[in-house]
């Protein structure tokens, strides 16, 4: 099934990949319990956040100028945090609109971004773009926290134990990023799960999402929102894997580049991305070992491996989510 608050893909091993759990030695399941996620917080990180009265606008330019995809809500009248708000949600509320749901909207939804005046409390009545702010304590240990990334949310936000007159710094954001750097950070501390295929550990058991590259970047993001997903594998004519179109793609997107989203996905990806060649998808065969898929997610900095074959054709897809969920429940 998939999570549609979040878009995380829940799977359920069974039968002989489900007895193979069983060649585990347990060291990770071990050592992830004696971590608390207090050790991996940094006091000097500072928090961007936002208010329910920042308009739209300003909240696209701060998640542009920082890099980031998502923003806590501050509200000063009950001084609590009243949600988050992800970059893919927001741009696919101002820039498509309709399209979302219809790929053959008219043209003129295209001219400009719409409702960027707007402030960002309005959105929790009328859209997806704001979710409802996670909180855990800092006393919670790693193993508890990889079941949270697994199913809760992407990313979540931490209570420091450490004691603060701003409520606002509080708190901390741990994102699956984080944890899989941690995971490569303390690769030697989690036992002979990490030199399992991934194919064994039921990481290759379903077909992934994808499309056409002769579809246009609109038909992709509409996909990407309606089947609850971060991104899609792109096939050329023989159905070999050639790019991934992604949610981190509409980032810094303009009024002026709105039209960009009717061309093909490739023509789309090459213009939103003049300054660098259109890079390959980061890939695995089904029988990498999860080591060295950690190792490609960490070295490419992506969110994503995907699975192929011999003929380059896409079996699988391994998320963020995917390999927390194997270190949090196998």
């Amino acid at each position: 099934g998939i999570n549609a608050e979040y878009g995380t893909k829940k799977r359920v091993v069974e039968g002989p990949l489900a007895q193979l759990s069983g060649m585990n030695d347990g060291k990770h399941r071990q050592f992830l319990a004696t971590v608390p996620v207090s050790n991996l917080l940094h006091s000097e990180q500072e928090l961007c956040f936002i208010t329910p009265y920042t308009t739209i606008g300003e909240t696209t330019r701060i998640m542009t100028e920082k890099n980031i995809l998502a923003l806590p809500i501050w509200d000063d009248r009950s001084r609590s945090w009243v949600g988050s708000i992800d970059m893919f949600s927001l741009m696919t509320y101002i820039a498509f609109g309709r399209c979302t749901q219809d790929s053959q909207s008219d043209d003129t939804l295209f001219s400009k971004f719409h409702y960027t005046d707007q402030e960002v409390g309005p959105l929790r009545l009328v859209s997806r773009a704001t979710q409802k702010m996670m909180i855990y304590p800092d006393s919670h240990n790693m193993l508890t926290i990889l079941e949270i990334l697994t199913y809760t949310a992407h990313r979540i936000f931490i209570q420091s134990s450490l004691q603060s007159q701003n409520p606002q710094q509080s708190i901390r954001l741990f994102s699956q990023t984080d944890a899989v750097h941690f995971l490569w950070k303390n690769i030697n501390s989690l036992g002979n799960i990490v030199d399992r295929f991934v194919s064994e550990l039921g990481l290759v058991d379903e077909l992934p999402i994808t499309m056409s590259s002769r579809e246009t970047a609109l038909q992709g993001f509409r996909t990407i929102r309606l089947m609850c997903v971060n991104a899609v594998g792109i096939l050329d004519d023989s159905g070999a894997l050639v790019a991934n179109l992604s949610a981190s793609d509409v980032r810094g997107l303009t009024s002026e580049q709105l039209k960009l989203v009717k061309l093909p996905v490739l023509e789309y990806l090459r213009a939103r991305h003049p300054e660098t060649k259109l890079v390959h998808p980061v890939t695995c065969h089904p029988r990498a070992t999860l080591k060295e898929v950690i190792l490609q997610i960490v070295t490419a900095k992506v969110h994503r491996v995907w699975v192929v074959d011999s003929a380059n054709k896409a079996v699988g897809v391994i998320t963020l989510s995917d390999i927390c969920r194997t270190f949090a429940f196998n």
